[in-house]
């Protein structure tokens, strides 16, 4: 059982149309609560891809906010490849915690 029925009813309280910010509360009750996961192979991720492989190589790259990591492992899978922008070091960085089981993603070993 979640603490709110919708996932913006932990960072806005709609009864007085202010922050509410309890966003610890939100990680714990959602696995996934800003769809990462499910999103990680859309249209702006892909076009955020493009860009970077385009005007690369990229030699640092730091994705803040992180959450579980879904972009961050796709930025190393993609990015560290031959044909890809050849990043030679991408770290990552949260303030989500971890759920039990969870893998927490801080930094990704550069090819």
């Amino acid at each position: 059982m979640t603490k709110y029925q919708d996932p913006s009813d932990y960072w806005w309280d709609k009864t007085t149309n202010s922050m509410r910010g309890d966003f610890e509360s939100m990680y714990v009750d959602i696995a996934d609560p800003w769809d990462c996961n499910a999103n990680v192979d859309s249209l702006p991720n892909d076009l955020l891809l493009a860009l970077l492989k385009r005007f690369g190589p990229v030699k640092r790259l730091l994705d803040v906010g992180c959450g579980a990591g879904a972009l961050t492992d796709r930025l190393h899978r993609e990015l560290t490849r031959p044909t890809g922008g050849g990043a030679a070091s991408l770290s990552a960085v949260t303030s989500q915690p971890p759920r039990s089981g969870a893998r927490r993603l801080t930094t990704a070993v550069p090819s």
